[in-house]
């Protein structure tokens, strides 16, 4: 209705009508839904004498790179 206050007084003429269909406008929004997680994840590295250096480098790596990968997935 704004619109077409605007636009009759331009004309000349201050008055809300004649409304056409494009000067009605609704304000309506998108609802959004954001995928919600709690889970929980343990990860423990074994450091016993059974493991040696390479052992434990690999597993804190594969640690590393499955936090990363969660993380990116949030």
């Amino acid at each position: 209705m704004l619109s077409a206050f605007k636009r009759n007084a331009m004309t000349g003429s201050p008055s809300f009508y004649p409304i056409y269909p494009e000067d009605i406008k609704y304000k309506t929004w998108n609802e959004v839904t954001k995928p919600e997680s709690k889970a929980v994840v343990l990860a423990m590295m074994d450091t016993s004498g059974s493991m040696g250096l390479w052992e434990k480098y690999m597993a804190s790596f594969f640690f590393l790179l499955d936090d990363t990968f969660l993380t990116d997935k949030v």
